[in-house]
């Protein structure tokens, strides 16, 4: 039976079973955060997931791995794609983003002398230590993860 609680955000599928969703994020609005309780609930043993280890008739922890630091290792093995990923997207936005602020360096004039026209940013020394050395920074990032 489905009905929404008071706050409109959980929805009970039974007494056993809850879901609902956070909506207050701190910072990750990209990113849906939801909720699941059980309450006396019982997965099957034929439901798990099991690609490393197994649960056997008698509720005793079976696997084909017998190091737990190789099992531990092979757990993990799938999140370290996702940390290359996020890296690699992290070079790539310092890269785009210093090009950004080059460019707008160079269409963004001000404070010229005066009675003259005034003077793009990029040709103050301060904005160009800025902006050349972080820029060459993210290049040499980028061109390392090619």
């Amino acid at each position: 039976m489905f009905f929404p609680s008071e706050t409109g955000t959980t929805i009970c599928l039974s007494q056993e079973f809850k879901l609902g969703i956070v909506e207050t994020n701190k910072g990750a609005h990209g990113i849906d955060n939801g909720w699941i309780t059980f309450k006396h609930f019982r997965v099957p043993r034929e439901s798990l997931l099991n690609k490393f280890g197994d649960v056997d008739s008698d509720g005793n922890y079976i696997t084909s791995i017998s190091n737990p630091g190789k099992r531990f290792a092979n757990s993990i093995a799938s999140l370290s794609g996702g940390r290359v990923l996020i890296s690699r997207l992290a070079c790539e936005c310092g890269l785009l983003s210093s090009v950004i602020t080059l460019r707008y360096g160079v269409a963004r004039t001000q404070f010229g002398p005066p009675n003259q026209p005034e003077v793009p940013l990029i040709s103050y020394p301060s904005y160009q230590y800025r902006t050349i050395t972080r820029f060459v920074n993210h290049f040499i990032e980028a061109i390392g993860k090619i």
